[in-house]
């Protein structure tokens, strides 16, 4: 269950990120970012569900509303940053999609993330169609039950980014968007095999803490190797991929799920995921100037 979660102003978020910590801070605030996004994701629908069934639906709509203006107000106290920023020129669109594009195709580290998007959420955003489906017709769950499974992959989320954010300083980004793919690839996997609801809610928090990794490990490979003014367009250009394979995979996986059933799409799913390891591993270890293990751990390259 991929969920997307980037607009103009995360972006922008995300692109400042690398001119208020060090470098070495980097992981720990970008999980600390992605712990609160996530907890947005997780928490909404419950809490827009309780207000709907006590309030209705006006009034829903407008606390929704209220969120906005608190979140403009919020943002609007935070410390403008200094005026080393790069100047703002107002260019057509086009123009500033074919910069991004340019970046993407000629920065080996944004190409790899690029890539391992595009294929990684091709397959991942297929559990989106399967999920209700699996609950209801496959595994008998009831509407709560079938709650509690969607909500578990958002509380992975949470929990994969709040473990970072207190020992990223000392990981590798690389082994993280490993590890997330492992993890969301075999949570999916684990879901779609499930004999019963219960191991559907653990795969999915599993799949979901995947995914929360790979978030930050996205966002920080990213910050660590392009320059700071730069970051803007390469990551307006990296989120269009992702947007555009959840599309594919919605046109491909109504299909397949009328064809083969829920537990068979989850399956697909999770293998396609797994298998993007293979393709993004030696484009991103030849990218980070690193060669593939031979005696059982990674080894700088010289160069």
């Amino acid at each position: 269950m991929w969920e997307g979660r980037y607009d103009e102003v995360q972006w922008h978020e995300i692109g400042q990120i690398i001119r208020l910590v060090e470098g070495s801070q980097l992981p720990a605030a970008n999980a600390q970012l992605a712990t609160g996004v996530n907890i947005g994701i997780a928490a909404g629908p419950a809490v827009g569900g309780l207000l709907l069934a006590t309030l209705g639906l006006t009034a829903t709509l407008l606390v929704d509303a209220a969120t906005f203006v608190l979140s403009a107000l919020l943002i609007g106290g935070v410390r403008t940053l200094s005026a080393t920023a790069v100047s703002r020129r107002s260019e057509p669109l086009h123009t500033v999609v074919r910069e991004g594009l340019r970046v993407a195709r000629g920065h080996s580290v944004v190409r790899a993330v690029s890539v391992g998007f595009l294929v990684m959420v091709m397959f991942a955003a297929l559990d989106n169609l399967a999920i209700v489906p699996l609950g209801r017709a496959e595994l008998g769950a009831t509407e709560v039950m079938v709650g509690l499974l969607g909500t578990a992959y958002g509380i992975g989320m949470v929990v994969g980014p709040m473990c970072l954010a207190k020992t990223g300083v000392r990981i590798r980004m690389d082994l993280v968007l490993y590890g997330a793919l492992l993890a969301l690839g075999a949570g999916t996997l684990v879901t779609g095999l499930s004999p019963v609801i219960a191991v559907a809610v653990a795969g999915q928090a599993m799949a979901g803490v995947g995914a929360g990794w790979h978030n930050v490990a996205a966002d920080t490979l990213i910050q660590q190797n392009v320059p700071a003014e730069r970051l803007g367009v390469v990551f307006g250009t990296v989120y269009m991929f992702p947007y555009a394979a959840e599309a594919l995979a919605y046109a491909v996986g109504a299909p397949l799920l009328a064809m083969v059933g829920p537990r068979w799409v989850l399956v697909v799913s999770g293998l396609g995921v797994l298998a993007t390891l293979g393709l993004v591993v030696p484009l991103l270890t030849r990218a980070l100037g690193l060669r593939l293990p031979t005696s059982g751990r990674f080894a700088a390259a010289n160069g």
